[in-house]
C-alpha cells in the first residue's frame, strides 16, 4: 500500500457520481456496467431508483437517498468500465500504465477501470478472487481489504487448484476462522492499495459511506507479472510524484522521500508537461 502517493487526488467522488449519472442516463449505452446491491443481494429489478441520479452528485446526499428509499438497508454501487466515462480518468490511468505496456504490450487479460461507492460493510458478496492485477485508489471515507495467499483457501468447496486461473467467489462473509490471519490494509482518501490476481479479499468499512477507485490489470500469471507490475507501477508513481518507491513483490509497495516535496515536485510536472505528450502516452 502506499499513503498518498500522488499530488493530487486520482479523482473525487462528486467526478465519479456525475459521470456514472450520466451514464445512467443513457441506458442503452450502459449495458450490464451499473449492479446495485442491497445487503448482500443482487438488485436485478427496479433498480433504476437506486443509482445515482444528477442531483445526487453530493456523495453524502447520493447515500442519504438511497438509504432512505430502503428504509436504512445498506446498499453497494459497482460500476465497471468506468473509463469509458471519464476522459481525465481514464488519461491519468493511461499514464500509470505507460512504462508497464511499454515491457508488455498490451496485456491480454484486459485492462478494466471501476468504481464501488456505497454504505455497505463488507463486500456484497463476500470473500473471492478476480483474475487480475488490482490497484485500488480510496476516494472517499476510510477502506479496509483482508487479503489471504491463495493457499489459504484452496482447499473451500468450490475452489481447488483450477481457482487460481478463474474468478471466484466462496460465499464467505469475512473469512470465518481465518478473518483474523488475514493481511490487513486500511486506506484514506488519497491512498493507494495494490494485491495481485492471486489473494482473496473482503472489503470492510465502518464509515457512513465509501468510495473507491478500481483498476485491474490482466497480465497472464505464466509471465510473474506480480514483480514486473509492482516494479513499473513504482516508476510510474516516481516520474508522476517525484518519489522513490521500493516495492516488495510478497504484497505490496513502500514509497520514501518528503511528502511535501513530493507534491511540489508533481505539481511542477504536470504544469511543465507539454499537453501534446500528455495525450501521445
Amino acid at each position: 500500500m502506499l499513503r498518498q502517493p500522488f499530488a493530487a487526488p486520482m479523482a473525487s467522488a462528486q467526478a465519479l457520481l456525475g459521470h456514472i449519472a450520466r451514464a445512467c442516463r443513457e441506458r442503452a449505452l450502459l449495458g450490464d456496467s451499473a449492479r446495485i446491491y442491497v445487503e448482500n443481494a443482487l438488485v436485478v429489478t427496479d433498480r433504476h431508483a437506486l443509482l445515482p441520479r444528477p442531483e445526487d452528485s453530493d456523495p453524502r446526499r447520493y447515500a442519504q437517498r438511497v438509504g432512505a428509499v430502503l428504509a436504512g438497508r445498506r446498499f453497494g454501487l459497482v460500476f465497471n468500465d468506468y473509463h469509458r466515462w471519464d476522459a481525465d480518468s481514464w488519461l491519468r490511468t493511461r499514464e500509470f500504465v505507460h512504462g508497464l505496456f511499454e515491457r508488455t504490450g498490451l496485456p491480454a487479460g484486459g485492462v478494466d477501470t471501476g468504481v464501488f461507492f456505497g454504505t455497505y460493510d463488507r463486500t456484497p458478496f463476500g470473500v473471492h478472487k478476480d483474475t487480475k492485477h488490482v490497484f485500488t485508489w480510496v476516494i472517499e471515507g476510510t477502506k479496509r481489504m483482508r487479503l489471504w495467499p491463495f493457499e489459504t483457501f484452496v482447499d473451500h468447496p468450490g475452489a481447488g487448484r483450477s481457482a487460481l486461473e478463474r474468478q471466484v467467489g466462496l460465499e464467505m462473509r469475512d473469512g470465518g476462522a481465518e478473518r483474523d490471519g488475514a493481511i490487513l490494509l486500511e486506506a484514506k482518501p488519497g491512498d493507494l492499495m495494490y494485491w495481485p490476481p492471486s489473494y482473496w479479499h473482503v472489503a470492510e468499512s465502518d464509515d457512513a459511506h465509501t468510495g473507491t477507485l478500481t483498476f485491474t490489470l490482466g497480465i497472464e500469471a505464466f509471465q510473474d507479472a506480480t514483480g514486473l507490475v509492482l516494479r513499473e507501477a513504482g516508476r510510474s508513481l516516481q516520474r508522476s510524484a517525484g518519489r522513490q518507491v521500493r516495492w516488495s513483490p510478497a504484497i505490496g509497495m513502500r514509497a520514501t522521500g518528503s511528502p511535501a516535496s513530493a507534491r511540489s515536485q508533481a505539481c511542477c510536472a504536470r504544469q511543465n508537461s507539454p499537453p501534446k505528450e500528455r495525450w501521445l502516452r
